[in-house]
């Protein structure tokens, strides 16, 4: 089960701050088929997706680049 209480946020890291990352918050459950359902609905290859995408802990997920609108239709098609 994955928590109805996501939050998505897009921040700015390192190298000067010109690197742009969709961090996806507290989620619960099987992040590894939260992470492969997404990739799939992103259209990321699953070489890329694995480059792309750090589970990090505390629920947190962090996606290399700026998703943040693609990834809120894609929850909210899920019912988030």
């Amino acid at each position: 089960m994955i928590s109805s209480h996501l939050l998505l946020n897009t921040s700015k890291n390192s190298i000067g701050g010109t690197k742009k990352t969709t961090i996806i918050r507290k989620v619960t459950g099987d992040t590894d088929l939260f992470v492969s359902e997404m990739g799939i609905a992103l259209g990321m290859p699953e070489n890329e997706l694995n480059e792309s995408v750090r589970i990090r802990t505390g629920g947190n997920i962090e996606v290399n680049g700026l998703h943040m609108n693609r990834v809120r239709k894609w929850l909210v098609g899920l019912g988030f």
